[in-house]
This record gives structure tokens, C-alpha cells and sequence, in this order.
């Protein structure tokens, strides 16, 4: 039997390899992978924060 996978607890998950910084002298924000055990490579929970990231006008909370 597999488990379900619920995005929410996915992207939950995901926070603690993805850094969020805004640069407020030259208002840009700077979105960090910090997964290095893995490479760096991303999970799913990983790439849905990162498009949440990416499409919100006000960043998320962190």
C-alpha cells in the first residue's frame, strides 16, 4: 500500500531547503536551494513552494 501524498505537507517540508532573501537596497529577492546532502536536487514539495514563491506579489512567510 503506498501513502498519499498531500502537497501541503510536501511544501511544508520543503521550507527548510529553500531560503528566502530580499535585498531591500536593490528590491530583489534571492531564492536559495540549500539541499547539499542531495545535490541540491529539488522534490516535488520543493518545486511547488518554488512556483508558489515565484507567482505571489507579497512574499510568503518563512
Amino acid at each position: 500500500m503506498t501513502k498519499s501524498l498531500n502537497i501541503d505537507e510536501l511544501k511544508e517540508e520543503a521550507k527548510q531547503y529553500i531560503r528566502y532573501e530580499k535585498d531591500t537596497d536593490n528590491k530583489i529577492a534571492y531564492l536559495t536551494f540549500d539541499r547539499p546532502k542531495a545535490l541540491n536536487a529539488t522534490t516535488t514539495g520543493m518545486r511547488q513552494y518554488y512556483a508558489d514563491l515565484n507567482n505571489c506579489s507579497k512574499p510568503l512567510t518563512t
